[in-house]
């Protein structure tokens, strides 16, 4: 059956350069098999059907959920003046305009399911941006317009993740994301800067300009933070965008540490037997590392990462020889000018994390095949547990 929306209501206030309006129509044309009209007499018989009030802006959580179920309403409140959205068929329209008009009640449409959003806000586990956030519903007109910004914003940000991600960067980058948005710049011009950056660093690492190039390091890194979260805030998340800028994520930290290690030889007293060890030795833990990680979803099947299984998995994501750890390693090394001894920590770091992601790996397939199936630690946190645990805050909002 076909799928049709059609939204109404809200108001001219942008958020994140969007209307409420703007926000969801681009939101539901992402799906791609939802066709959204301009009016309802453009609904063609026999169709599903989403009425989308667009006073409110709801978690993507919470559309899929009604996507799924039909003939179900959606409020935020106990009170039904505050339906969101409903799921219906065609042939019903008639009567389900008269409940959004409220000329008749619900008790009248006795085959439509009404969902408080609590109801499913049980979905406090978001497996795509690994963290625990219950499902929001935002309303606009009784709102302040920044702090919806604000819970849109760190909506989008992952919990599990590096240690600099995670605690240095989400301030100056939201700093970082309204001045895209009011300068239109869009989240691909922000990773091709990136990019850029990129490689301007490893030349930098080659040629023994260090410092300048840890500069630029470390600014391309935030700007890999920016270009997602503008991307989610302005859904303007584009196919090739992600895989460019996840292409990059992989690719890049190989080329800074070979141009870092091979700058070494004409300046100090390394063999380039030791640094083609050295840089061997990175390449090879760190396709293994990045292969334990992918098995664990694409052999295992498990509906989530790795990093997201037990609390280790997620406090060791923290600081895992990925690029931003390894940049505060080379970063030190750098300062006091022990440049060789910098790669070579970056070296053993990944073998070790490599090591620990693939017995974490082995672990997981044996634990599998006892129980069946893999459950993540982070579906169980209990939000409130936040009040005796303080440090289960990284990894809820």
């Amino acid at each position: 059956m076909n799928i049709f929306a059609y939204v109404y209501g809200g108001n001219s206030a942008k958020i994140w350069g969007l209307t409420s309006r703007e926000r969801m129509e681009k939101i539901l044309r992402q799906k791609g098999n939802i066709n959204v009209v301009n009016s309802i007499e453009l609904i063609p018989q026999k169709s599903k059907v989403l009425l989308i009030n667009c006073r409110y802006i709801m978690d993507e959580r919470i559309l899929n959920f009604l996507i799924k179920n039909d003939n179900t309403a959606i409020t935020k409140g106990p009170d039904i003046d505050d339906i969101v959205a409903i799921n219906t068929e065609s042939d019903k329209l008639h009567n389900v305009l008269k409940l959004i008009k409220k000329e008749i009640g619900t008790n009248e449409l006795k085959e439509l399911t009404v969902k408080n959003v609590s109801d499913v806000a049980s979905m406090g586990f978001h497996s795509k941006l690994k963290k625990v956030e219950k499902p929001f519903i935002l309303d606009t007109e009784r709102e302040d317009a920044a702090c919806i910004a604000k819970r849109l914003y760190y909506g989008s940000y992952k919990g599990v993740t590096d240690i600099v991600t995670r605690l240095i960067w989400p301030k100056p980058a939201m700093k970082a994301v309204k001045f895209c948005v009011n300068k239109k710049i869009t989240p691909n011009q922000v990773t091709t800067l990136s990019l850029i950056l990129a490689i301007l660093a490893g030349l930098l690492f080659f040629i023994n300009q260090y410092l300048i190039g840890l500069i630029l390091a470390w600014f391309m890194t935030f700007l890999d933070t920016v270009d997602g979260k503008l991307a989610r805030v302005t859904v303007s998340s584009t196919k090739f965008g992600d895989r460019l800028d996840h292409g990059i994520d992989i690719l890049h930290p190989l080329y800074w540490y070979a141009c870092w290690a091979y700058g070494l030889i004409d300046n100090w007293d390394i063999t380039i037997i030791n640094i083609n060890q050295t840089v061997l030795m990175i390449f090879i833990f760190y396709i293994l590392g990045r292969l334990s990680e992918g098995s664990f979803q694409l052999i295992l099947k498990a509906p989530f990462s790795i990093f997201c299984w037990k609390p280790f998995d997620s406090y060791f994501r923290l600081i895992i020889a990925r690029r931003n750890p390894n940049l505060i390693i080379l970063t030190v090394s750098a300062v006091f000018g022990v440049y060789d001894i910098g790669i070579f920590l970056v070296a053993m770091w990944t073998v070790i994390s490599s090591i620990i992601l693939m017995i974490r790996l082995i672990l997981a397939f044996m634990k599998k095949r006892e129980e069946g199936q893999l459950t993540s630690w982070l579906t169980e946190i209990d939000p409130e547990i936040v009040n005796q645990k303080k440090i289960y805050k990284l990894f809820i909002y």
